[in-house]
This record gives structure tokens, sequence and C-alpha cells, in this order.
């Protein structure tokens, strides 16, 4: 699977569809699923114009793969670049926030 999204984003830069808000979209959700959260990031940062739902599926890869620090990261992108925020976005937001709870949970339990 992985193998395919490479050679299908390979072709998507070859003839010049890399930056369709939907390709974008696709291939960020495509990343995220095949556990690539760095390459799906790339895709997500060459874009100069994002819409809620590539933010959306961004959030979700870092929550999926627990790594909430760098959403908020994204997320103060987000906030900076004027996007309003949408029920989608505030979910996968809230689920970032409830994973870096958690991993700070098990920290302090290893602590004691």
């Amino acid at each position: 699977m992985v193998y395919r999204s490479m050679l299908v984003h390979g072709l998507c830069v070859k003839w010049g569809f890399e930056k369709n808000l939907f390709v974008a979209s696709a291939l960020v959700f495509v990343y995220v699923t095949t556990g690539r959260i760095y390459e799906a990031k790339i895709v997500f940062d060459g874009m100069v114009k994002r819409d809620t739902v590539l933010w959306a599926v961004m959030f979700a890869g870092y929550a999926q793969h627990v790594e909430p620090l760098l959403s908020l990261e994204v997320y103060r992108n987000m906030i900076c670049e004027g996007v309003e925020l949408n029920d989608v976005v505030m979910v996968n937001l809230l689920l970032n926030c409830s994973v870096w709870a958690l991993l700070q949970q098990h920290e302090d339990e290893k602590q004691h």
C-alpha cells in the first residue's frame, strides 16, 4: 500500500496535480492511514491553499499516531492563516488534547 501511495504521489507530481486541493487531501489521508505521518506533513506543507478537510485530516493523523504536540503547531498555523474552526476540526483538535492528557498521565504514573 505504501509503495502504491508513493507511486500515485509521483504520478500526481509528474502530471501537475500535486497542488490540487482534492488530490492533496487524498494523499495526506493515504499517508496518514499507512503510518507515514511525516510524508503527510510534507504534502500538507506544500499546499498554498488549505481547506478544512485538509486541516482535519492532518489533525486526525496526529491523533492517530500519538503526536498531539505537533497538532498544536498545526493548529497555531491554522489560526495564523485565519481559518475558522468547524465541527470536524474541533473534534480532531479535542482528540489530540485528550491524547496529550493520556500521555501526561502515563508519564506521571511512570515517575511514581
